[in-house]
């Protein structure tokens, strides 16, 4: 059998310290790139979100015939009616049917600013108008902010089908890390918290979707620019087939972090663009997009040990890890899996030992 031919990488470099010419930031630079909310579309609706003003409640009704009797008002969808439209958002995360994720929620709110109805008018005015005669019967539950709190026995739990409020655990190990660690110098511990943020883009997160009712297809613009990858789950959930789902990227303010897969705002101007039969527009404003966006930084606490050598060596490192997903879970361990893939950072480190424990709270779910 012949030996196959060793690859010999060339010692010249083509592209490191060369000028490479852009070939997308001549419209951009110029002002040409367009915004989501710049765009029109004949016949097209505006919508805006009705948000939770508690942490943690039961909905026991949503009145929304003054809302619907408003001139302008041509529908109000509420988390029940939502249910109907669309199933529910894409959920990576492990026991998906046990912490369900809805565009709309449907029994009860679980953080500040979950959506519990929409609305959908001529133009955004008479929609901010609607918004505020919307009646709300809520009954207040107790709520849980803070991860480790949440892990207590006495803890409100969010999703009683998962009967706690850990959704995941997991210890990781590589290599001889108590013999390692037993036989350091010195070990250094500490406890470190990395905490919440929240990215502010330029223009918020926003859509603009239509559907036609004889062929079936559906076609959104977004600016989110991750949809190529995940385009399937988003037609699952809007219960249209993979085919016949068209989705238009607008690059305005990027799509990394804070518009990375946000899948909520294209789910609801679809949704809502099937229901009504005229094209929606819908744009988070400010305060949707601080308290109900798809994407918060993460928040954990560390307790962490560090195995050193007198000759300044490292010789292992173990961590403990409470991950706080916020009220659900949409890239289940995605996100905190790039922090497990550089954990010893550019140090030389024998082994790790790595546990983490995943946990629910009243708070916005995390994301990239």
């Amino acid at each position: 059998m012949a030996v196959p031919a060793t690859r010999v990488h060339s010692t010249e470099k083509k592209w490191v310290g060369k000028s490479i010419r852009r070939v997308e930031d001549p419209k951009l630079l110029a002002g040409r790139g367009g915004y989501i909310d710049d765009m029109d579309l004949p016949g097209m609706l505006h919508a805006t979100l009705v948000l939770s003003p508690f942490a943690h409640a039961k909905i026991k009704s949503v009145d929304v015939e003054a809302a619907r009797r408003l001139p302008g008002v041509v529908a109000v969808v509420t988390g029940a009616e939502a249910a109907e439209l669309c199933d529910p958002l894409p959920d990576f995360g492990p026991a998906p049917d046990k912490h369900v994720w809805r565009c709309l929620a449907v029994d009860k709110v679980r953080y500040v600013g979950e959506g519990v109805a929409e609305i959908v008018a001529a133009s955004r005015y008479p929609a901010e108008d609607a918004r505020d005669m919307v009646e709300v019967e809520y009954e207040p539950l107790p709520a849980v902010v803070d991860p480790e709190a949440a892990l207590t026995p006495d803890a409100p739990v969010l999703h009683e089908p998962l009967g706690s409020n850990l959704a995941y655990e997991r210890t990781f190990v590589f290599g001889e890390v108590d013999h390692d660690i037993a036989e350091a110098d010195l070990v250094v511990r500490d406890r470190l918290r990395w905490h919440r943020s929240g990215a502010q883009p330029l223009e918020t997160v926003g859509a603009i979707a239509s559907y036609d009712a004889g062929t079936g297809m559906m076609t959104i613009h977004i600016n989110s620019l991750t949809f190529t990858s995940y385009l399937f789950l988003l037609a699952n959930t809007l219960k249209v087939p993979s085919n016949k789902l068209d989705i238009y990227p607008v690059n305005a303010g990027g799509s990394f972090g804070s518009k990375f897969w946000a899948v909520k705002v294209g789910v609801i101007a679809a949704m809502l663009a099937k229901h009504v039969g005229f094209p929606v527009k819908f744009v988070e404003d400010r305060v949707d997009n601080i308290s109900n966006c798809d994407h918060h930084g993460s928040d954990r606490v560390y307790d962490v040990e560090l195995a050193v050598m007198k000759d300044g060596t490292f010789r292992g490192l173990r961590l403990d890890t409470v991950d706080d997903y916020g009220a659900y879970i949409q890239f289940g361990t995605g996100t905190h899996g790039n922090s497990l893939a550089q954990v010893v950072g550019p140090y030389r480190t024998p082994c790790v030992q790595y546990a983490l424990h995943e946990v629910l709270t009243n708070t916005r779910q995390q994301g990239p």
